[in-house]
């Protein structure tokens, strides 16, 4: 469970589940559901505007939080365990 403190969003992740659901706190409503993976998610984070999830894949995904645009990183063979990012530069284990 994470916010995004700049639009007052709550994204929540759970546990074995494949999907980003963001609530808005101010209304205290889902905003957006995301498909994040095809499989469980083990870690996300939000820089600006977008969040980069990583998982039971071998690949990367990062979705607008408001367009919804889906982008996808891939090239690493193995399944990503955790993602930070600090100063615009991201650091990823897996």
């Amino acid at each position: 469970m994470k916010v995004f403190e700049d639009h007052n969003i709550l994204a929540i992740a759970t546990l074995g589940d494949d999907k980003i659901t963001l609530i808005d706190l101010s209304k205290n409503e889902i905003t957006k559901e995301f498909q994040a993976l095809n499989g469980q998610i083990n870690d996300f984070i939000i820089v600006d505007e977008w969040i980069y999830v990583c998982g039971a894949e071998s690949k990367i995904r990062a979705y607008n939080i408001k367009s919804g645009e889906q982008i996808e990183y891939f090239g690493y063979q193995g399944i990503f365990t955790s993602l930070t990012s600090y100063l615009g530069k991201f650091l990823i284990s897996g």
